[in-house]
Parts: C-alpha cells; structure tokens; sequence
C-alpha cells in the first residue's frame, strides 16, 4: 500500500473516532469539541474512555449551573439568586447566565 494513502486512511479514521466520541459526548451532555480531540487522538481507545465516562450530572431542582468568570469553576446556585459568591475563589458574580 502506498504512504500517502496509509496517511489518508490514518487521517479519516482520525476523524471517524473523533466525531463519534463528540456525539456520543453531546449525547451525555459533555463538551463536544474536547471529546473529539480525546477520540481523534487516541482512536478507537478515545472512543471507548467516551462511552465509559457516563452523563453530566443536571443541577438540583430550583437550582441552576453557572461557571465564574473569574476562575471558571462551575457551581450550582439557586435560581431565585440575583447573584453568587464563588466557593473557589470568593468572587461576587451575577447570575444571569444560567
């Protein structure tokens, strides 16, 4: 077989892996775009961690999910709060992006 043509199949099944592990992630409700790269780099193993990692938890009812714009941790904060107060790095934050 031909290089170039061992570089071209490498490179599709790259792709394949990639973008099985983004729908299978965005499925589970995971970033999409970092399990494509886990998947295009690892292969046929990128799409096997994929599948095992499972589900995002949802946040509580009455509760919502935002990340801080200061340090980008993610929490729960109630929905009826106008505005939080991380617990990573104690900064005040408004909670309109829920």
């Amino acid at each position: 077989m031909n290089p170039t043509a061992i570089v071209i199949l490498a490179l599709v099944l790259a792709i394949v892996c990639g973008a099985i592990s983004a729908a299978i992630a965005r499925s589970n409700g995971r970033s999409a775009v970092s399990y494509f790269v886990l998947g295009f780099v690892f292969g046929v193993f990128g799409v096997l961690i994929t599948a095992v990692v499972g589900r995002s938890t949802a946040p509580p009812k009455g509760w919502g999910s935002v990340d801080c714009p200061r340090c980008n941790t993610r929490q729960n904060v109630q929905l009826s709060d106008d505005e939080f107060q991380c617990y990573n790095c104690n900064y005040a934050a408004p909670t309109d992006r829920y």
